[in-house]
């Protein structure tokens, strides 16, 4: 399974999850394999804006033939879910859980509170930096291109910043322990993350 959370509406996403399921193929697949040994594999596509336009929350994309409608199956699954349509779908509801600043949801009790975990407390930063470390390792061991494995950890530098900024603005940490968890003075905390 291959999940992705994107923000920014700004490239060709059905191209971008077609790689990316090819690139998953690819890295559990032996060479050799019989192809009809190869794995299922289905590739969720999260994001704030509707790819398709169409006014759902969620679409299930399948392979047709054309000539006669008959829908065919070849091991690859895409689901796209989004934050923009609110359908009144139990998907757009939870996708409104995942994009308020709501931390508490009657309807979803244990995502939300995963939510405010990650998103409030030192404790859910440090979870996030230790999965950010645990797939920069696996991406290492995977081989990666560097520049690829350098663009994700900026990224998720990015990410662990915002965390922090939002930990220092809740009073949850102070501006020296959030300098010390990025790894940095606290001018340089001061003058990126909070002006």
């Amino acid at each position: 399974m291959h999940i992705e959370v994107q923000k920014a509406d700004d490239d060709d996403h059905q191209r971008r999850v077609r790689y990316n399921s090819s690139l998953l193929t690819a890295n559990i697949v032996d060479p050799g394999a019989k192809f009809r040994d190869i794995p299922d594999v289905i590739s969720v596509f999260i994001s704030k804006f509707d790819v398709f336009k169409q006014g759902k929350a969620i679409y299930h994309v399948e392979r047709i033939i054309k000539e006669t409608g008959q829908t065919v199956y070849n091991g690859t699954q895409e689901i796209y879910i989004n934050a923009e349509v609110d359908d009144a779908s139990d998907v757009a509801r939870l996708m409104k859980v995942l994009v308020d600043n709501n931390y508490y949801d009657d309807e979803f009790p244990a995502t939300s509170e995963r939510k405010r975990i990650f998103k409030t407390t030192e404790e859910g930063v440090n979870e996030m930096c230790e999965i950010i470390e645990r797939n920069r390792a696996e991406a290492r061991a995977m081989g990666h291109a560097e520049g690829r494995a350098e663009g994700r950890a900026e990224g998720r530098a990015e990410g662990r910043l915002s965390i922090l900024t939002k930990l220092v603005k809740l009073n949850k940490l102070s501006i020296k322990e959030a300098a010390d968890e990025a790894d940095m003075t606290e001018a340089d905390f001061t003058k990126l993350a909070l002006q």
